[in-house]
C-alpha cells in the first residue's frame, strides 16, 4: 500500500505540465497551434499563460495582464467548437489574437490577426468575424497573415 502511494506521488509530481498555468481543454489545440506556428518561425514563447472560456459582454476575447489570463467569450466560442474546420479557423484566429496581446502585440492595420478592422485584398471587414471569414475564404493568404502576426 505504501509503495503504491509513493509511486502514485512520483508519477503525479514528475509529469511535465504542458503549460505553466491552465489551458481549457477545448482551446488546447488552438493554443498548441499558436506555439507550433511561433516555433516554426524561431520564436519561443514561455508556456505560462492561462487560457479560459467564460462569459464576456461585448467581446470575443480579452487578455488581462494583471492575472496573465486570456479569456474567450463562451457565447461566441462554444458554438464554434463543433469540429467544423471553418469554425476552427475562427477559434484559432481569435485565440491567436488574444495570445498576441499576451505576447505584447498591439492592434494594427493591414493584413493582420491583430487588426480588428482589416483590409484583405481590397475587401474591408468591419470586425474580427470578418477577419475570420476572409482567412477562410483566401487560404492562399494564411501563411502571409501568420508570418505578419509572428514577425511584427
Amino acid at each position: 500500500m505504501r509503495l503504491s502511494l509513493i509511486i502514485l506521488t512520483l508519477v503525479l509530481f514528475s509529469c511535465e505540465e504542458r503549460y505553466g498555468l491552465y489551458v481549457d481543454d477545448r482551446l488546447e489545440i488552438a493554443v498548441d497551434d499558436f506555439y507550433k506556428e511561433a516555433e516554426s518561425r524561431g520564436i519561443i514563447y514561455p508556456k505560462n499563460v492561462t487560457v479560459e472560456i467564460k462569459k464576456l459582454h461585448g467581446l470575443i476575447g480579452q487578455y488581462n495582464r494583471d492575472t496573465n489570463t486570456v479569456t474567450m467569450n463562451a457565447d461566441w466560442i462554444l458554438p464554434k467548437l463543433d469540429g467544423d474546420s471553418l469554425n476552427y479557423n475562427g477559434v484559432k484566429l481569435a485565440v491567436f489574437h488574444e495570445l498576441g496581446h499576451w505576447a505584447g502585440k498591439r492592434h494594427r492595420g493591414g493584413r493582420s490577426i491583430m487588426n480588428t478592422n482589416p483590409d484583405f485584398g481590397g475587401c474591408k471587414c468591419g470586425d474580427f468575424v470578418g477577419t475570420m471569414q476572409l482567412y477562410n475564404k483566401y487560404p492562399e493568404h494564411r501563411k502571409e497573415i501568420l508570418d505578419e502576426f509572428f514577425n511584427h
